[in-house]
């Protein structure tokens, strides 16, 4: 990056906090998930070009760490600019002589910089679209597309935040936001490991302002409950399989094992006493265990918790020894020393964690549990729009930014279109109907 585009991109950067700034101290921000979605989805872009000015750079990892207290605060907008940091009291609200237009609407704020960067506001989740070549392309498809969306369009997640499905969902809406200019807003609807948010959206109307966002949880619950409120075949269409994410077999530090075949070990001299956290009954970390608890011959016991982020806490605080976590959400965990890797649960390694063995490698051959992330709609969605998502996703996977970001958290870029998603949803729910057999598994 020459001299010229370093300072360009600087004063552009300035300029977007100064706008954040702006919408805080204006009150146009009404949700901390947007502040969150903002730092977050930046963040990791901005640190890579190793170009940011010291205090912007120490405002955004402060930020980022105090946003996790954001949740006890809600919307309440004092208590927030109370946690701020004090680094951002160097950054004004912009002024008439900036040459901001804002234009504020019920759900939709926009403020068009003069360097020709727009951040979207909407109901939730902040959007960016950085350059006028992408605005431009947002323009051409929804010309081509009779103007969809029109306004805000619902992405139910039928799962707390914090877990891996959370995670990618972000990513996607994120730029989804970006490409076609409307707010994608993530809606957590989390119960009873996806199936409630999972009903709603197949009793939502199918004119395209309401998706799902799920993961492999969609095809293993009709095997598992006796009854799930929806049918993954005849009440969806599918878009596009975002990406697959391999899970990671992890360990409290306390526990004394470091290979697949010392805990193979120590569970079978401790039959039913260890325990492996999951993200409900059901889920993939559930399932992955139970995989593995057929493959070994041992007997570890599931601990279910109301979503990944619950279990993870569950799992570094101790509380419980051993979880097949997303690979999404173990890197940072892992580098830190708060669990310890194992082995992955793929069928090649990750490039994200080369130094971890495949569980299948490790002695257990024939191993391979990973989870997936896709979107879907209502059945009866017209083919035009989900043609315009299906598209956009295979676009948005397919950039190189992308690509990179998907490695790094460990995930396996796909981009696929309706009709191999379609295939996909089902050989899955025949692989999981067989292992959920297998092993006696049922949930009333």
């Amino acid at each position: 990056m020459g001299g010229g585009e370093r300072e360009f991109f600087l004063q552009r950067e300035t300029v977007k906090f100064q706008a954040l700034y702006c919408l805080v101290k204006t009150r146009a921000i009404a949700s901390q998930q947007t502040l969150c979605l903002y730092i977050e989805s930046n963040r990791h872009r901005l640190h890579s070009e190793q170009i940011i000015r010291p205090e912007l750079s120490q405002a955004l990892m402060r930020f980022a760490v105090t946003s996790a207290k954001l949740k006890k605060y809600k919307n309440n907008r004092r208590s927030f600019l109370k946690i701020l940091p004090a680094d951002w009291s160097h950054i004004q609200a912009p002024s008439k002589s900036n040459n901001y237009c804002v234009t504020i609407g019920s759900t939709l704020h926009a403020f068009i910089l003069t360097l020709g960067v727009m951040v979207i506001v909407g109901s939730g989740l902040s959007g960016l679209a950085p350059t006028p070549a992408l605005a431009q392309t947002a323009n051409s498809t929804q010309t081509q597309t009779l103007g969809y969306p029109k306004g805000p369009v619902r992405v139910i997640l039928p799962f707390p935040s914090g877990g891996g499905v959370d995670a990618a969902g972000r990513i996607l809406a994120q730029r989804l936001t970006e490409t076609l200019g409307k707010p994608f807003v993530i809606d957590n609807k989390g119960g009873a490991n996806g199936n409630i948010g999972t009903e709603q959206v197949a009793k939502s109307p199918a004119d395209g302002y309401t998706l799902l966002f799920t993961g492999a949880g969609f095809v293993i619950n009709p095997s598992l409950y006796k009854r799930v409120g929806y049918d993954p075949i005849k009440e969806f269409d599918p878009i596009s399989l975002m990406a697959l994410g391999p899970n990671v077999l992890v360990v409290h530090p306390s526990l004394p094992v470091h290979s697949v075949q010392e805990l193979i070990a120590l569970a079978k001299s401790q039959p039913e006493r260890i325990g492996f956290a999951g993200s409900g009954n059901g889920s993939t970390p559930h399932l992955a265990g139970l995989l593995f608890n057929l493959l070994a011959d041992v007997k570890m016991v599931h601990i279910p918790y109301r979503g990944s982020g619950p279990a993870i806490i569950g799992l570094v605080g101790g509380e419980v020894p051993v979880m097949f976590l997303p690979a999404i959400n173990a890197g940072q965990l892992i580098s830190t020393g708060r669990v310890r890797g194992i082995a992955v649960t793929s069928k090649e390694r990750l490039a994200s964690f080369p130094d971890l063995p495949t569980v299948s490698s490790s002695g257990l051959s024939g191993y391979e549990s990973s989870q997936w992330y896709g979107i879907l709609a209502p059945v009866g969605t017209p083919t035009e729009v989900l043609n315009v998502l299906s598209k956009q996703v295979q676009a948005i996977m397919q950039t190189q930014d992308m690509q990179q970001r998907m490695k790094t958290d460990g995930l396996v870029p796909i981009g696929s279109t309706r009709e191999q998603f379609t295939s996909h949803i089902k050989l899955e729910l025949d692989k999981w109907a067989k292992v959920v057999s297998q092993a006696g598994a049922t949930i009333d």
